[in-house]
This record gives structure tokens, C-alpha cells and sequence, in this order.
């Protein structure tokens, strides 16, 4: 079996594909697109996305495994939903950081940090400031949108904070520890007229496109936050600009991990409000998140060399 490893994501661990060949794996490396054509043409096996030309070369592939957990790229390219390639994505290595990664964006807000970090640029020390915009998160209600591995690990990170939780899914999932049940998706709007503060840790889909837009948001209490870590594509960028500028309905605030463009141009609006904090799409990021996706595709490298069946199979069709 012949494995290619078309991305460098995550390659500082690497190294823990050297026992494959134990397994029967041959691990080639191909990070530009001449090399990557080259070798794709007897290759059982990709890490990464092929280009186009890189596809049609691949007589043999059959399997693609994907350095994260989105498979956005399913849309944009029907050639890979059309071949017979199975299709594995890195599922639950981004859980752990990802969820830390809101509570960060949350905490921000909720303890006056960013208020703190103005007063601190200006060697100013503003305890009455900080103070009157601090809250505490014990008690209220954080509800999520997309019940998956990253928003069970989100919601368990709730409970610590002794926060209820709600959730809804698009499909049928089992509740949890953290949450008694998980509603349908048609309850959203129950969902964030509930919340004090929704994370939308949900999967794109075309169809899921601005699922978040003016309708919503006129459903959340003035008060409440939006967290977002998932795909900025599920909200409405103009409505959530309007919304943030209206004192009389929520959002009062946002913490964008993602956005419906990436990068955000420089003269979105979005930029210059008080009330919004953007990350550059780094809750995925962590060193142990690196050597968890690396596992992923060391052990289905192994099961596809051994004839198992695989984890991690990306439903091509719903696109998770």
C-alpha cells in the first residue's frame, strides 16, 4: 500500500508514521502539486487534498484521509464526490482545544478582559471600568448549536462552570452528561431565545449557509453572546453587523473564531466594533491536537493496509 501525504499539517509528528512500514505502508511525501502528480498515480492512499490535475491522475486512490475535521471542500469539488473514494476527516482531535478556544472567547467578555487589556495599552488601572462590565457564567444557560465531539466537549466544559446546557443537531444525537437532551434542529430559534450566551460549533453545509441571520438573532435576549468556532459561513455577516449595533436585541456580543470570509477584509465592519472579538481561525491549533491527528491517520492507515473498516468516514452527501 502506498500512502501520500500531500499536506505538511501537522508534521512535526510525522515521525509517528514510521512504523507503518511494519504494516506494509509506504509513506511518500509530495507538498507541490509537480511532485504530489507524480506520485499520486500509484498511490492507494492521500493525506491531504489533491488539486484537480493531481486527481485525475490518481488511478489507484481510495482513500483520502483529511488533516481537519471540516470537509468543506466537498462542495466545491463534485470530482470528489463523485469518484468512489472513501473519505476519513480527523474528527475529535480538535475537540479539546477548539472548546477551550470558546470558553477563552467567552471569558473575555464575561470577566472584562478586553476592557483590562484597553485600560492596561493605556497604563491605566481601570477597576471600576472592568468591574461594571464582569459577570459571572455560574448559572446561566449556554446553549449549542451542533451537538458533535467538538460541542459535547464544549458542553461538558459548561457544566464545570455550573452553566445549564441545551443543544440542538441537525441529526438524532443521544444526550450527554452535560445536557438532558438534544433537540432538533427546527428548534433553534427555542435554543437562542433560551441562551444567555450560543456556540455554534456546528459543520458547514450549503444548506446550512447563514443559518444564523437577522430572524435569528431578533429571537435572543438583548443580553446574550454568540460564540462562533466552527464555520463563520453558518451566519449571516450583515445581519450580525446590524445586530451587534442594536442595543435592543442580541447579540450584545460576538466571539468569531470564524468567519464567513477568510481572511475578513480589512473594511468589514466587523473589525472596528467594541463588542466583537476576532481570532484568525486559530481554535484548531494546539500541539497536542497536532500528534491526535496524526494518530487518526496512522491507525486508519493501518486499518486500511489490515482490509478494516476505517473511522472517521465522512458521509459524502451530508458533508460530515
Amino acid at each position: 500500500m502506498k500512502l501520500v501525504l500531500a499536506a505538511q499539517a501537522n508534521s512535526r509528528f510525522f515521525h509517528l508514521l514510521d512504523d507503518l512500514k511494519d504494516e506494509g505502508v509506504t509513506v511518500v511525501e509530495a507538498f507541490d502539486d509537480e511532485t504530489l502528480r507524480a506520485e499520486i498515480a500509484d498511490a492507494d492512499a492521500l493525506y491531504g487534498w489533491p488539486s484537480a490535475s493531481a486527481l485525475a491522475q490518481a488511478g489507484r486512490l481510495r482513500w483520502i484521509q483529511t488533516s481537519s475535521a471540516g470537509v468543506d471542500q466537498l462542495w466545491s469539488r463534485p470530482e470528489l464526490q463523485e469518484r468512489e473514494v472513501v473519505i476519513t476527516n480527523t474528527r475529535g482531535a480538535h475537540a479539546p482545544n477548539i472548546a477551550e478556544h470558546a470558553f477563552a472567547l467567552l471569558l473575555a467578555f464575561s470577566r472584562g478582559v478586553l476592557v483590562a487589556s484597553e485600560a492596561q495599552a493605556a497604563r491605566r488601572w481601570e477597576g471600576t471600568a472592568v468591574r461594571e462590565v464582569s459577570w459571572e457564567l455560574a448559572g446561566s444557560t449556554l446553549g449549542i448549536i451542533g451537538y458533535g465531539q467538538i460541542g459535547r466537549a464544549v458542553g461538558a466544559r459548561a457544566r464545570g462552570f455550573e452553566m445549564e446546557v441545551i443543544a440542538v443537531d441537525r441529526e438524532a444525537v443521544a444526550p450527554d452528561d452535560a445536557v438532558a437532551e438534544v433537540w432538533p434542529l427546527g428548534r433553534l430559534d427555542d435554543l437562542l431565545a433560551a441562551a444567555d450566551v450560543a456556540v455554534v460549533t456546528a459543520p458547514y453545509t450549503p444548506q446550512a449557509r447563514g443559518m444564523l441571520s437577522a430572524a435569528q438573532f431578533a429571537t435572543m435576549k438583548p443580553d446574550a453572546g454568540l460564540i462562533v468556532v466552527s464555520r463563520g459561513g453558518l451566519v449571516d455577516h450583515d445581519a450580525l453587523i446590524d445586530a451587534l449595533q442594536d442595543d435592543e436585541q442580541g447579540p450584545a456580543y460576538a466571539g468569531l473564531d470564524a468567519t464567513p470570509t477568510e481572511p475578513l477584509p480589512a473594511d468589514s465592519p466587523l473589525w472596528g466594533l467594541p463588542n466583537c472579538l476576532i481570532t484568525p481561525h486559530s481554535s484548531g491549533h494546539s500541539r497536542r491536537k497536532e500528534r491526535r491527528a496524526v494518530e487518526i491517520l496512522r491507525e486508519n492507515a493501518r486499518r486500511f493496509a489490515q482490509g478494516e473498516p476505517l473511522i472517521n468516514v465522512v458521509d459524502k452527501t451530508r458533508g460530515y
